[in-house]
C-alpha cells in the first residue's frame, strides 16, 4: 500500500513546481519589483529637486517678505518646510519598497494593493493634467513617468506566469 498524503495538502505536481521553482519569483515578477525599486529612485530624485528648489526659493521669500520675524523664526519655519517635504516623499517611496517586498515574497493581497496604489496614482495624475499648470507641461513628466514605471510594473503583476507564483504563495503561507 502506498502512502497517500492527506487532502488539505499541496499536490504533488504542486510540491513538484515548487521544488523546480525554489519559491523564486518567475522573470515578470522580478521586474515588476525592478521597476517598483525604480519608481522608489525616481520619487528619491524628486524629493532632492523639490527640497532644493524649496531651499532657492525659500532666500527670496525670506528678503522679499513684509512679515517681520526674528531669524530663530525664519530658521525655523525654513526647517519646518523641509521636514514637510521629507514627510512627503517618504510617504510616497515607502509603498512602492513595501510593496516589492512583499510581491517578490509571493504575497498575493500586495498585487493587488499595488494595483490599488497604481489606481489612485492614475486618478492623481488625471487631476493633475485636468488643472492649469503654471510653469508649463513639462512639469508632468515625473508624474508621467511615475505612471508609466506603475502601469509596467502592474502589468507584469498580472501575468499568467506572475499568477502562477502569487497562487503557489498563497497555499505556502
Amino acid at each position: 500500500m502506498s502512502y497517500q498524503p492527506p487532502y488539505d495538502w499541496m499536490s504533488w505536481d504542486d510540491l513538484r513546481s515548487l521544488k523546480e521553482n525554489d519559491g523564486r519569483p518567475p522573470p515578470s515578477v522580478r521586474n515588476a519589483v525592478r521597476l517598483m525599486y525604480a519608481g522608489a529612485a525616481i520619487d528619491a530624485l524628486i524629493g532632492i529637486l523639490a527640497l532644493a528648489a524649496f531651499f532657492n526659493v525659500w532666500g527670496g521669500v525670506v528678503s522679499a517678505s513684509a512679515l517681520q520675524g526674528t531669524p530663530t523664526e525664519w530658521h525655523l519655519a525654513e526647517a519646518s518646510g523641509a521636514v514637510v517635504i521629507v514627510v512627503i516623499v517618504l510617504a510616497r517611496i515607502g509603498p512602492w519598497l513595501w510593496m516589492a517586498s512583499k510581491c517578490k515574497a509571493g504575497r498575493s493581497w500586495a498585487r493587488v494593493l499595488s494595483t490599488v496604489f497604481f489606481a489612485i496614482d492614475s486618478l492623481a495624475l488625471v487631476v493633475e493634467i485636468g488643472r492649469p499648470i503654471p510653469g508649463g507641461a513639462w512639469q508632468l513628466l515625473f508624474p508621467v513617468a511615475i505612471w508609466l514605471v506603475g502601469v509596467c510594473a502592474v502589468t507584469l503583476l498580472w501575468r499568467g506566469e506572475s499568477s502562477e507564483f502569487f497562487n503557489a504563495g498563497s497555499r505556502r503561507y
